[in-house]
């Protein structure tokens, strides 16, 4: 039994087969991959024009309700111009009037300046003890 181990560990025969061996898996791993690689591939493209060809048609099916309906695209069109200042300077004092913060609100994302602190309230008193019944966990 010896005598086998050792001849066939030894012989380039044997070292032959196992380089054939493992080229053989090689290529047939880079075959897998490139042939998995093209259908991938291939399928991914067909997706994306799937996709991009649905993307179109709706973008086209919006435009179209745009187009016709005449309503939409009035609204659009029409605008209105203020002809009285008075009416916005109206505006503007009663937002001003309304609004419970006044001056500049600071810089956006830092933290404001501390007001005044306010009155501390009563402290608690000690109320009558509860009973105990007989389930309580500290009998």
């Amino acid at each position: 039994m010896t005598d086998l181990k050792e001849e066939c560990s030894g012989s380039p025969n044997y070292t032959i087969k196992i380089i054939v061996f493992v080229l053989v898996i090689t290529l047939l791993q880079i075959a897998i991959s490139l042939h998995s690689f093209s259908t991938i591939q291939d399928q991914t493209e067909i997706d994306i024009q799937r996709l991009l060809t649905y993307k179109k048609e709706v973008i086209l099916e919006t435009i179209q309700i745009h187009k016709t309906n005449k309503m939409l695209q009035n609204s659009y069109l029409f605008r209105k111009k203020r002809e009285n200042e008075d009416d916005i300077k109206h505006i503007c004092k009663t937002i001003e009037s309304n609004c419970p913060i006044k001056g500049f609100p600071g810089i956006p994302g830092v933290r404001g300046l501390k007001g005044d602190p306010g009155d501390r309230g009563n402290h608690g008193s000690i109320g009558i003890p509860g009973e105990r019944g007989p389930d309580s966990p500290f009998n």
